[in-house]
């Protein structure tokens, strides 16, 4: 028998008698795969009464008539059902899923371009490179990805933005950075509207590193120590004459150093406390003096010097920043360049901070 190469439709012979039978019966073949929409894809047993022109794609494990026929279309035409063998490229849309299926020559897969887009709503999942699901409804394989601004359509103005709006206060809007799938860190609006960045080291445990108060825009850092020191003379005043005398009698009231340390007065920057330090001191004469000086020494060498006197109470302040090496080691020391005074105890302080370091 003639038929066409692509869609194997009977063709009429030279001189053949009931033409019209052959005819027919390629009509009755394009009306049943031309422009192919089938009811549905999941069935391995025909239907009890199927309607005139019912079509399904035969679903795997097939038995009974349609037995050994999986992943064929099979239409009930005539009060019966024809099968017909799908080649590459055919397009069938399945009802039941509202989805578009392509067959891809070994067997039918979701059309990522068409299936179930809807004119008014558009595509409710996509997928590059990867299948998308009703919960991760964009999904994209890709080393990188690439968002400018619009300067195609005519209507950019130049600018791009990402928006990511919540229901209420309580749900969560942001990113979520994982590794092998588990997170790690989340930064974003969760759980308020507070913007926040938290990490985590097994995706059970969060901890807050970063928070910005939505209402005055004030920084809170919850999970850092202050790599800081405040030390307290330790329950005596200070005598100084003209020959500088450390100041070495210190209670710690606070200390978080990391890998520095503090005694006898003397701070020791550790390897990883190298960097900017804000060094302070704060003390008051117990009586009038015509000068009384306080130095902050580097590596015993003085590196910055404040003087007062002149009255009782007189309180002397210094306030200096460095940028410190590991092994460098700092103290204070005081002296009256004439005549003798006492710093009253309960108004001695030292202090010292990393600037920008955590512990």
């Amino acid at each position: 028998m003639f038929q066409t190469h692509l869609l194997s439709l009977p063709m009429i012979a030279p001189s053949q008698a009931q033409k019209h039978v052959t005819h027919n019966e390629a009509l009755r073949m394009l009306d049943a795969i031309v422009h192919l929409g089938v009811l549905a894809r999941d069935r391995a047993n025909p239907p009890g009464a199927p309607a005139e022109g019912e079509r399904h794609i035969i679903a795997e494990g097939a038995s009974g008539e349609w037995q050994g026929r999986a992943g064929r279309v099979a239409a009930f035409q005539d009060g019966a059902w024809a099968y017909y063998q799908p080649r590459a490229g055919w397009i069938a849309y399945v009802a039941e899923e509202n989805a578009a299926l392509v067959y891809d020559g070994a067997g039918w897969t979701a059309d990522p371009f068409v299936s179930g887009i809807d004119p008014q709503l558009g595509a409710p999942k996509f997928g590059i490179n990867a299948d998308a699901d009703d919960y991760n409804r964009l999904v994209v394989k890709s080393n990188s990805l690439l968002f400018t601004h619009d300067d195609a359509s005519g209507s950019g103005n130049g600018s791009i933005l990402g928006t990511f709006n919540k229901a209420n206060s309580q749900n969560d809007a942001g990113f979520n950075f994982q590794n092998g799938y588990s997170t790690r860190a989340l930064m974003g609006l969760y759980g308020d509207d507070d913007f926040r960045i938290k990490v985590t080291p097994d995706g059970g445990s969060y901890y807050d590193a970063f928070v910005v108060n939505r209402a005055s825009g004030t920084v809170d850092l919850p999970a850092t120590k202050a790599v800081a020191l405040i030390a307290a003379s330790n329950g005596s005043d200070t005598l100084f004459d003209a020959t500088p005398t450390n100041l070495s009698g210190f209670t710690v009231e606070y200390a978080n150093l990391g890998d520095s340390s503090f005694a006898n007065g003397q701070l020791t920057i550790g390897p990883k406390g190298a960097g900017l330090w804000s060094f302070g001191f704060s003390g008051s004469l117990a009586a009038s003096a015509p000068s009384f000086a306080v130095e902050l020494l580097r590596n015993g060498s003085a590196y910055a010097r404040a003087q007062v006197g002149g009255s009782s109470l007189d309180t002397a302040h210094l306030d200096v920043l460095a940028v410190c090496a590991a092994g460098e080691v700092f103290a204070f020391q005081g002296y009256h360049e004439a005549g003798a005074d006492r710093m009253l105890d309960a108004k001695t302080r030292f202090f010292a901070h990393r600037i920008g370091h955590t512990g």
